[in-house]
Formats: structure tokens, sequence, C-alpha cells
């Protein structure tokens, strides 16, 4: 779900969002799990006026909370975490900007998007070097260049390429 957006604007326009309602706003879009604490805490607070969000991590099971909001409340993070007892084990975080709901990245896909970004550089590297190196896939020698030179720029390329095995290697573990 991290390609995902969500906003609602009718709780937007009667509700500006604030540290007090953010969760309820939270509550309505695809990422909430109805069967939280936040839930129960709800439905058994419903007629008491209990605060939700000071109890709602002391319950053993999955709570969302706020974590963290800006000045201006157009910024809040909402961590999903699960009681254990014992500890709060975090699962994930989301991001409100505006209105907007979005799903953080995991360092999983973050490191992904930039291990594909730095292989992708190294290709347009290793292309701007094929086209310096006057490459003869036969084998036969070209009078006007020297050996030493041919050798040092194939060494370049087989250093590039053990590099990137080393690396596709480590990342498919």
């Amino acid at each position: 779900m991290e390609n995902i957006c969500f906003i609602d604007t009718n709780f937007i326009s009667f509700n500006p969002l604030n540290e007090n309602n953010i969760i309820d706003y939270f509550s309505t879009s695809p990422f909430y799990d109805p069967s939280c604490n936040n839930e129960v805490l709800k439905m058994q607070s419903q007629y008491t006026g209990n605060k939700i969000n000071q109890q709602v991590d002391k319950l053993k099971g999955m709570y969302f909370i706020l974590d963290y909001r800006n000045e201006d409340n157009t910024l809040f993070v909402i961590r999903k975490s699960i009681n254990t007892g014992d500890e709060h084990v975090n699962i994930n975080f989301y991001y409100v900007i505006f209105g907007h709901i979005y799903e953080a990245p995991t360092c999983s896909s973050l490191f992904h998007s930039k291990a594909t970004e730095v292989f992708w550089q190294l290709n347009k590297i290793i292309d701007c070097i094929i086209e310096e190196i006057d490459f003869n896939p036969l084998g036969i020698k070209d009078q006007n260049s020297s050996d030493k030179a041919h050798e040092k720029e194939y060494t370049i390329i087989r250093d590039i390429f053990e590099m990137y095995n080393k690396i596709t290697s480590y990342t498919k573990r």
C-alpha cells in the first residue's frame, strides 16, 4: 500500500486536523485496522469521556498512536505498534501532510530504490567507458593503441563488474 494516497475531504471540511482528532481521521483510511486496540478503547470510552490516546499503548495488542506533529498541524506522523507485554514493536509509520495520508516507505524499499539508482549510474559510467575503448571482441590488436592502455581500461571494466556482482549477491541475502 506504499503507493496509495488517501484523503477524506468530508472529514477535513468539518474538522480541521489537530492532535485530538488525527487518529479519528486516520481511522477513515484503508491503512487503519479496525481490530486494533484504538477501536476497543473507543467503544469502552464512548460514554465515559476518557482519553483514548493516554491508554492505548498500555493494552497488549496492536494500536495506532500520534508520534509527531508540527505546530501548524500540517504534518502528522502516526505509528502502528504492537504491545507484546514486554516491549513495544513498531510495525509501520504513516504520515499525514495537509490531510493526505501516506504509508512511509520501509527500509527495504528505500534500499532497493537507492541500489537501483546506483546501478543505473554505474551502467551510465560503463557505457561512457565502453565508448572510449576501442573494443574488439575478436581480440585482434589495434596497431594504433598500446597494450598497456587497453589493459588498464579492461581492468577498470572488470573491477566495476566484480563490484556489481558483490553488491547484487549481498542484496539477494
